[in-house]
């Protein structure tokens, strides 16, 4: 294997000097590499099931398993770990030298091999819980996440939990009476006999081995200890340097000390726990030092503690104290860049060798790391005085802010530029309160206009990042091909992530995916509502329309994948102006109504192909998104299927409140919605009527709902939009589409997991063993097999609608990807996928059909149609219609983003498709196929075709009007989107 790596990358010294047993454990590392990305790139990408497999293959477990056990060895084998370390070059054994040293590390090495055996062997497990997390955090099932939580808690792989697990095998190891004896037995361990017995009274109690947690007090007490005899250590060198040193840096070492105790006191970021951390930097800053030469010489390490202080108070709220420190802490922020660029004159010359060297290799990032703690600062106090409504203050520190974003080097980090988004929003805001509106204006565009080239940019694959694996190629150029691995636990992957966190150096906002979104939320709320308060200043100056534009620019953002220069938006949609959206209206009887949710105010937009655009102010994104939420509830949970007048009175208040406003203007229009937020996921055309014209008929009336509920449906034909400039440009891509020469490609059934009864085998690559059927059982199986969606268009196939040769049906086997990617699929008509799927809101690269993620053979392969394949694979360039119709909202907690839904239908649009047609939730099969048939029976009728839009709305009324089908779960689900004739 090594010769063919050789051969491929041209590794230098191709006879290597390595053992070749330790040559053998780089294979392991390059295998488990190769396993772990493409466990997690199946993950990230939503192909849930396929990673699964991968983290639990015999190929996957067995080299984690081979590695284990040399590291164990390793970790026992003290004479390689000598030759590691070179403690002593005469000495075979550890331990036998009686020195201090020797002895440390027969200590640290069983810790070591105690605390981290399980540690790689558990990797496989970490994955699929980590998976499933992901999973059923997209599913919107907290309660089955909360499950996965647990079990991953009790892994104890989380690093701060490895940490306290070492630091316990360390102090359990002192424990033991014989160890602790032999250990005082040298010479240079007299003065550690009071500490370590101290710590031996300790240990029993302080830490529960089942949780991996420790008691508090006691860790409190164990850490003070420690502290203590750390600092008497070097107050007491020989050394007046390191002494002087050691008592300016008492401070900092405590605070950091006892803020590790925080974390098992309180959870992370609560009031108490910032309460426990400002507490705790208010003792240290009135200990510190200030009298000797070293004190004044390093005080600057003060700011540190100063800016937690500031953060602290920040977080609770308490803006006014929080600006006072934050100003404290600049000046000692700026001595500490100041001592990094002067030399220490008071060092030995080699302590100056070694400092100049750690420039050297780090400078840059050390530099970026000083700069990066004072841009925190002053972004800090800066939104602390926009909060304490002092503004012009506010906008000094923003410009300090975004001077020193200019300093942190490029590749240091990937939050300058979503850093200085933020800067200029705050400018934004700063100015609009100090009356600059051109200003304003300037900031709030400029904020926006970085946001959009700043997508958090890390890599899709990798996953959650257990394994860093590092392949430089060398194609044919020698000496230039490489390997590297590295363990890396709980990195921070953009797409997987919620929080960016908060850490000593660096303080990141908008640098994770859902994040991303919320601040593109925050900004064009903020411009939208500032370019509407112009308007009512200035009623004729057209801010109403560059509002307007802006909502279609909010919208028009498509999510771009991190190793792609061409954005989605750049490809298909860009927001278009009003004159275009409005000329491609097409007709007066017409209107399209887009809404924005803004944290202070949400708004709607009314247009049609004639007549002044309409704006009205509508509550706050969270009040509407509650009764949003609350219809939507009822409208798909089995209590509020069987609760018609709970159903109709929450679809009433929400009905008011967002169709209130232009009741009057509705008549019996087509409307078209151009939705934001959670009513991305609503069927308008469930919605009460504000102001019905048609009664509903005698049949309806004899339903649950008929005499409670007058359904839009009803009066108007309804019709969706992902933005209103995508009109714009599928007529404009119209004329160029060639003709359809098929009619119908039915996807269904697709085989999805081992539970299926036509699966016979699984296995992970064409050569692998297969799985055994213990270790299938073991496996979670996440979809069920649905056969009965090939009858989804049985009563269609079976008449004459269609001519038998112009359709083609991929069952099985058969709809897998492969197929919904293949070029030849752009020849048909129609394309209707019957399967499971997903809108994620919280991420859209996680959207998607799911299809066959097995082969016929049992070779697990990738099975989700998601956006990134729609984009870059599909070619629809005929197809007129796409159903999609067994997906489910994925509905995040918390955050409902512009791009779940509309991620995949982009996607579909990009690919070609006219039309799509898609469930907002799963429903029942025979209503499924009931609506289906209806569907496409009056869109193909011989003798009176109609357009697909007309078409479901009319299979929507008839079942409407029949009390089996009557209930709103059965037919309601369904939604159009893309152009209606």
């Amino acid at each position: 294997m090594f010769q063919a790596l050789s051969e491929e990358w041209q590794l230098e010294n191709q006879e290597h000097s390595m053992p070749d047993e330790d040559m053998l454990q780089l294979l392991h590392v390059v295998r488990l590499g190769i396993f772990s990305d493409i466990a997690f790139t199946y993950s990230v990408l939503g192909d849930y099931q396929s990673g699964l497999y991968v983290a639990n293959s015999n190929e996957s477990l067995g080299t984690t398993s081979a590695l284990t056990n040399y590291i164990n060895d390793f970790l026992n084998d003290g004479q390689r770990i000598r030759e590691l370390l070179d403690i002593s070059e005469d000495s075979t054994d550890l331990a036998d030298d009686g020195s201090l040293a020797s002895r440390f590390f027969s200590l640290i090495l069983p810790a070591a091999r105690k605390t981290y055996q399980n540690l790689l062997e558990k990797l496989p497990e970490v994955y699929t819980i980590q998976s499933l997390k992901i999973l059923f955090s997209d599913f919107n099932e907290p309660e089955s996440q909360a499950i996965q939580d647990d079990r991953l808690k009790t892994l104890g792989v989380e690093p701060t939990k490895h940490v306290s697990l070492f630091f316990y095998r360390i102090l359990e190891t002192i424990s033991d009476d014989d160890f602790l004896n032999e250990i005082l037995a040298s010479s240079e361990a007299e003065a550690l006999e009071p500490i370590m017995r101290q710590i031996q009274i300790l240990v029993p109690e302080a830490f529960d081995l089942e949780t991996q947690t420790w008691e508090p007090e006691s860790l409190a007490e164990i850490v003070e200890i420690l502290q203590d005899a750390l600092l008497q250590y070097l107050v007491e060198s020989e050394n007046q340097e390191v002494a002087g040193l050691a008592n300016q840096f008492s401070g900092l070492i405590e605070f950091f000390a006892q803020s590790l105790v925080s974390g098992s006191r309180f959870e992370q970021d609560s009031p108490e726990y910032h309460q426990y951390r400002l507490e705790l930097a208010q003792a240290i800053l009135q200990s510190w030092p200030n009298q000797s030469r070293a004190a004044q010489e390093f005080d600057w390490t003060k700011g540190f503690v100063l800016k937690f202080q500031g953060d602290a108070y920040y977080r609770l709220r308490d803006h006014e104290k929080a600006v006072s420190v934050y100003e404290s802490a600049i000046p000692f922020l700026i001595k500490a860049e100041n001592f990094y660029e002067s030399e220490y004159r008071y060092s030995k010359p080699e302590i100056k060798d070694f400092v100049q060297q750690v420039k050297d290799i780090f400078g840059f990032l050390i530099e970026s790391l000083l700069v990066s703690q004072r841009l925190s600062t002053s972004l800090s106090a800066a939104d602390a005085y926009l909060e304490l409504q002092i503004p012009s203050t506010a906008k000094t520190r923003y410009i300090e802010a975004l001077t020193l974003s200019e300093r942190i080097t490029t590749g240091a980090f990937v939050y300058r530029q979503t850093e200085q988004s933020e800067i200029h929003y705050g400018l934004a805001r700063a100015e609009a309160m100090l009356g600059n509106q051109d200003q304003a204006r300037a900031s709030i565009e400029k904020a926006i206009a970085i946001h959009e080239d700043s997508f958090p940019n890390e890599s899709v694959s990798g996953g959650t990042g257990i394994l860093n694996l590092g392949f430089t190629y060398g194609y044919g150029v020698p000496y230039k091909g490489s390997i590297n691995a590295s363990f890396k636990f709980e990195a921070e992957n953009p797409w997987l992530a919620t929080n960016a966190g908060q850490d000593f150096l660096v303080e990141r906002r908008c640098a994770t995916v859902p994040q991303y979104f919320e601040c593109r939320q925050k900004y064009f709320d903020f411009y939208i509502s500032w370019l509407l308060q112009q308007h009512q200043a200035n009623p004729t100056a057209g801010f109403d329309v560059m509002a307007f534009e802006a909502s279609e620019q909010a919208k028009s953002f498509s999510f771009r994948r991190p190793d792609s220069e061409v954005s989605a938006q750049d490809r298909f949609s860009p927001a278009q102006s009003l004159r275009e959206i409005q000329a491609a209206i097409g007709d007066d009887d017409t209107l399209v109504l887009e809404y924005f949710l803004g944290q202070e105010a949400s708004y709607l937009w009314v247009l049609g192909q004639n007549g002044a655009l309409q704006v009205h102010t509508l509550p706050p994104r969270a009040e509407i998104e509650a009764q949003a939420q609350a219809f939507y509830d009822l409208l798909t949970a089995p209590t509020g299927r069987v609760r018609p007048q709970t159903t109709a009175q929450a679809g009433a208040a929400l009905s008011q409140t967002i169709l209130g406003p232009v009741a009057n203007q509705l008549g019996t229009q087509r409307l078209v919605i151009v939705a934001d937020g959670l009513l991305q996921y609503l069927p308008f055309a469930a919605l009460p009527n504000p102001n019905p014209g048609n009664l509903p008929t005698a049949s309806a009336l004899q339903g649950e709902y008929g005499s409670v509920l007058n359904p839009l449906l009803l009066d108007h034909e309804v019709v969706y939009l992902p933005t209103a400039s995508t009109l714009v440009t599928l007529r404009r891509n119209a004329p160029l589409r060639p003709q359809p020469t098929q009619e119908l490609a039915f996807f269904a059934n697709p085989v999805f997991n081992h539970r299926d009864l036509r699966v016979r085998q699984v296995k992970l690559f064409p050569w692998s063993r297969p799985f055994s059927s213990s270790e299938l059982a073991n496996i979670e199986a996440l979809y069920s097999a649905i056969p009965a969606t090939e009858r989804e268009l049985d009563s269609i196939l079976e008449t004459n609608l269609l001519p038998e040769d112009k359709v083609k049906t991929f069952f099985g086997y058969d709809a897998n990807l492969r197929a919904a990617v293949d070029s030849r699929l752009g020849q048909y008509r129609m394309v209707h996928f019957a399967s499971h799927g997903i809108f994620n809101s919280n991420a859209p690269e996680r959207s998607g059909i799911v299809l066959s993620g097995l082969r016929e053979d049992g070779v697990v392969q990738a099975g989700l149609l998601s956006p990134t394949y729609a984009f870059n694979e599909m070619n629809l360039a005929a197809t007129e219609l796409v159903v999609l119709s067994g997906c489910r909202t994925g509905l995040s907690q918390g955050h409902i983003g512009r791009e779940g839904m509309t991620g995949l239908t982009n996607g579909l649009f990009d690919a070609g498709a006219e039309r799509v047609v898609a469930s907002l939730w799963s429903v029942r099969d025979d209503a499924t196929r009931e609506l289906m048939n209806r569907f496409y029976g009056r869109m193909l009728d011989p003798e009176n075709p109609i357009p697909p839009a007309q078409a479901l709305i009319e299979a929507q009324r008839s079942m409407w009007n029949e009390p089996r089908w009557q209930t709103p779960y059965n037919w309601a689900a369904f939604t159009l989107q893309g152009v209606w004739e």
